[in-house]
């Protein structure tokens, strides 16, 4: 009988996964979001289809406006949602409104988040550890992309922040984010992100304001990076980011104690073990 209940305790370890559905609850005021979450994660990167939902995202929602790396699940008002992460092609375009795309083939499982974004011709996929996210964009073709990285709006409020250009390859920041139920509670959101490759072309823009400075802070308006990369068709642009609510050192610290290499496929899968174990 021991023998027997070891037996099947194996055989159905790492099969209770397969059975979730991530986008129960994401429509009819559930106000639930699909994207890559860990148990007890701070961080969850999931995707922006809704501006005006408590979660940033609505089953069946037309447009895709970005990922972002905090979210709150079930709430009846919108918080957090920064720092949001997009895909965009041609001129550099800053107001969501103006890059918003079409989207399909949506998938969630339990710490992954997948969906192609149809003008950008990418596949993005998501998955996150505690307190980092990690992106993986896959190109259908050979072309130049954007990824902007938002540091200035939340899903309650643009309350502004702070962009900091490292290298090609590497930038910090803050946003402002807050606004919960109407509130004035703020609070800033720091983060540490880093590129597989250097970008071509790089610059800031603050509000309408587009140029290639390297660092700049505004308060109540909307400021991010813009960051050009070529790209081939089948070929994969890796985006890891690190999250703190206290400094950009502790992002950074995160980032490089959960996820220091590049292997998008390993952190996919403890984040699958993790919910598998809890």
């Amino acid at each position: 009988m021991l023998a027997f209940f070891i037996l099947s305790t194996v055989f159905t370890f790492g099969q209770t996964t397969k059975y979730v559905n991530p986008f129960i609850g994401t429509s009819n005021g559930g106000n639930t979001f699909p994207g890559a979450v860990v148990p007890w994660g701070m961080v969850s990167v999931s995707p922006h289809n809704c501006s005006g939902c408590p979660s940033g995202y609505h089953y069946g929602e037309k447009h895709f406006y970005g990922v972002g790396h905090t979210h709150l699940s079930g709430t009846g008002c919108a918080e957090l949602g920064s720092i949001i992460v997009t895909v965009t092609k041609g001129k550099i375009k800053t107001d969501p409104e103006d890059y918003k795309q079409s989207y399909s083939n949506e998938k969630a499982e339990a710490g992954f988040y997948s969906v192609h974004l149809d003008s950008a011709n990418v596949t993005l996929e998501a998955s996150a550890t505690t307190h980092c996210g990690f992106i993986k964009i896959i190109s259908d073709c050979d072309q130049t992309i954007n990824i902007l990285i938002d540091a200035g709006r939340s899903l309650a409020i643009t309350g502004g922040g702070e962009v900091n250009i490292l290298s090609g390859a590497v930038q910090q920041g803050y946003n402002i984010s807050g606004g919960f139920c109407g509130e004035e509670n703020r609070e800033e959101v720091y983060f540490y992100t880093e590129f597989s490759s250097e970008s071509e072309k790089n610059g800031i823009w603050n509000g309408e304001n587009v140029s290639d400075k390297k660092q700049d802070s505004v308060v109540d308006s909307s400021i991010g990076s813009w960051n050009i990369f070529n790209i081939n068709a089948g070929d994969s642009l890796l985006i890891k980011t690190g999250i703190s609510y206290v400094s950009t050192a502790n992002a950074r610290l995160n980032l490089g104690t959960e996820i220091p290499g590049w292997d998008f496929n390993r952190i996919r899968t403890d984040a699958q073990q993790m919910w598998e174990r809890t």
